[in-house]
């Protein structure tokens, strides 16, 4: 048997050196499209956790708002004075007689609650303290401002007489969520025609993986709302010389 080198037959023809450009472009191509799924996947899973973390902590601190706020105004001996101490927009304060002991100077009786617009968070701050965060990644804070007939105080900041009309304080908080994945192919340098038309593939390519394992996260409404009514607000006066005989309410348990 005699082994030599294989002759095409008559008609057959081989690759040509376009078909082989070409099959290297497709290949490049597709391996760009694998590279992109494995980093965007990651990717793509990390955000995710941060979008939930962003969520959780928002709703974390709108319910501690929320549940302080209840017990704004509760002055049982009615000489602390009690009720909200400042109402603007993006700020609310409040004082409380906690301790009963007619005064709002003890641990969590004077309450500020704002928003950091240069960390983008929610801050608390108790009497004169250092304010403290209690919410990060936060890109608004609102509060509005209801009288008894429900009716919107508007004009923020408050003044003092429509401090004491308010009866409902709702809140508004609006997340900041992590912005959406990008896979960014730089180009650069002098390029042929078919390494140019490899790269332009792989960064489309690249582009769609992106949007299919990445999608924006733009919600048509992210803000988380509650409302409260805080039970001692307009209340006046001691135990005995309420309007009504009304009670003085000590539970911040639930909000409606």
């Amino acid at each position: 048997m005699k082994y030599g080198r294989r002759c095409l037959r008559s008609g057959e023809e081989g690759f040509t050196l376009v078909e082989l450009l070409v099959s290297i472009l497709v290949s490049m191509i597709v391996l760009a499209a694998i590279s992109a799924t494995f980093v965007l996947q990651n990717k793509s899973y990390a955000r995710q956790e941060q979008v939930v973390d962003v969520q959780e902590n928002a709703r974390a601190a709108l319910q501690l708002m929320t549940k302080e706020l209840l017990m704004a105004g509760y002055d049982p001996t009615g000489k602390a004075g009690a009720g909200i101490e400042a109402a603007d927009a993006n700020t609310v304060r409040f004082t409380m007689d906690l301790d009963e002991n007619e005064d709002v100077t003890g641990s969590s009786e004077d309450i500020t609650y704002a928003l950091d617009t240069t960390d983008n968070q929610v801050t608390r701050q108790v009497g004169s303290g250092t304010p403290q965060p209690i919410g990060e990644s936060i890109q608004a804070l609102s509060f509005k401002y209801f009288d008894s007939d429900d009716n919107e105080l508007t004009g923020v900041p408050l003044n003092s007489s429509d401090r004491e009309e308010v009866t409902r304080v709702s809140v508004e908080l609006e997340p900041l969520f992590p912005q959406a994945l990008s896979f960014d192919v730089k180009g650069g340098g002098t390029y042929k025609d078919f390494i140019r038309l490899a790269h332009a593939g792989a960064v489309r390519v690249c582009e769609v993986v992106a949007r299919v394992l990445s999608p924006s996260y733009a919600f048509a409404d992210s803000r988380l709302r509650d409302s409260v009514k805080p039970r001692n607000l307009g209340k006046r006066g001691a135990v005995g010389d309420m309007a009504n005989d009304e009670t003085w309410d000590k539970d911040s348990s639930s909000s409606s």
